[in-house]
């Protein structure tokens, strides 16, 4: 009983064990790998990350431009960053907010801005 009491009024003077989450968010460690991020602006759609997908997270359409990436799928091993020639794919070290629908992600090529019509003189 007396060891009882003591280890009751050591918790009740003690600081809580937990965060206040999500009024408290912990920043990443270093290194933590949260997600993977495409800059379609910079791929070639070479198609060297989807081969070198142990997961087949990600299929490129070469024809299309389109880069689809199934994000539940993903394991997050690095290998397509490393792979990438261009640096077109990077690990964002903040985690994914969790999903209630498994949705998958299609990049597209940006069009280029249209040039506005020159005045005939």
């Amino acid at each position: 009983m007396p060891n009882m009491l003591s280890n009751i009024l050591g918790n009740i003077f003690a600081r809580p064990a937990t965060r206040a989450y999500p009024a408290v968010r912990r920043p990443p460690f270093s290194g933590a790998r949260g997600h993977i991020v495409f800059d379609t602006k910079s791929c070639g759609f070479c198609g060297a990350c989807s081969r070198r997908c142990p997961s087949a997270a990600i299929v490129i359409n070469r024809t299309d431009k389109t880069l689809t990436f199934d994000p539940f799928r993903c394991i997050i091993c690095e290998a397509c960053v490393e792979v990438c020639p261009r640096k077109s794919i990077a690990v964002d070290s903040q985690y994914r907010a969790p999903a209630y629908v498994k949705t998958v992600e299609v990049h597209t090529l940006p069009a280029p801005p249209e040039e506005a019509p020159r005045a005939a003189g």
